[in-house]
């Protein structure tokens, strides 16, 4: 009999934020049994990176070939786009095949485990009020940007993520200084309201503890980021969930 798979969930990574961190990440990574576990990763996966397989640094293509050999072993991983993981193009013309996920969202992914709906996202669109992000945000995802990208040179590209990376930092820098709660429960209202959900999953906020939002059906949880936390969050295929300390 198959053993049942583990979901790991991991939000706000930003690999390459710090020295060795990928390291630590894949001396773990490579411990687990493949055909018994998935990777959701909840956006910003690295520091800042560009999607096309042209744009990708040292960095990114390590972590894309180890992924790669974890499919093929029978292994899987998904991505939600975050803020930092920019020109991911979507839509007709425009495939991600070249990348290791079975799916890449742009700003919602569904999970259907035993009876149980979980969505993930990143957490970026929860706070409404912070209206110089989300301007940044349409302006990065808009065709014209990743149309005037996509005609740059790949060693521009790359010094590029550094402009962008510093601009990320300004647009929301206010907003990081407090969850925002009532927007949290809002968003999961109307979340719920919209595509129904047991389970949303979600990080940006970078939260040292887990936080918990139950409603009158479903729940939300903002997840600590892996960046300062080493924390994952271990997903069941019966929903059932609990935090994962990397060593």
């Amino acid at each position: 009999m198959t053993a049942p798979k583990t979901i790991y969930v991991m939000a706000d990574a930003h690999l390459g934020a710090a020295a060795g961190d990928l390291d630590r990440f894949l001396a773990w990574a490579k411990t687990l049994p493949p055909l018994q576990s998935e990777f959701l990763f909840l956006g910003d996966l690295f520091h800042v990176w560009a999607g096309p397989k042209a744009y990708h640094t040292p960095l990114v293509t390590r972590l894309m070939e180890f992924l790669t050999r974890f499919h093929g072993q029978g292994g899987g991983s998904r991505l939600v786009v975050g803020n930092r993981d920019v020109f991911f193009r979507f839509g007709k013309g425009f495939p991600m095949a070249e990348l290791p996920f079975a799916e890449i969202a742009p700003d919602f992914l569904t999970l259907q485990l035993k009876g149980v709906k979980v969505l993930a996202t990143h957490g970026d669109l929860v706070n409404r009020h912070d209206h110089a992000y989300l301007r940044w945000r349409r302006w990065v995802r808009s065709w014209w940007f990743q149309a005037a990208f996509g005609l740059l040179p790949s060693s521009q590209v790359k010094k590029l993520m550094l402009h962008l990376e510093a601009a990320i930092k300004q647009t929301n820098q206010e907003f990081r200084l407090a969850f925002p709660e009532e927007e949290w429960i809002t968003f999961l209202k109307q979340t719920q309201e919209a595509m129904g959900f047991d389970l949303l999953l979600a990080g940006h906020f970078h939260p040292k503890d887990l936080i918990e939002t139950p409603l009158p059906q479903g729940k939300g949880l903002v997840l600590p980021d892996w960046m300062q936390s080493g924390t994952l969050l271990t997903l069941k295929e019966n929903g059932s969930y609990e935090l994962l300390q990397i060593p």
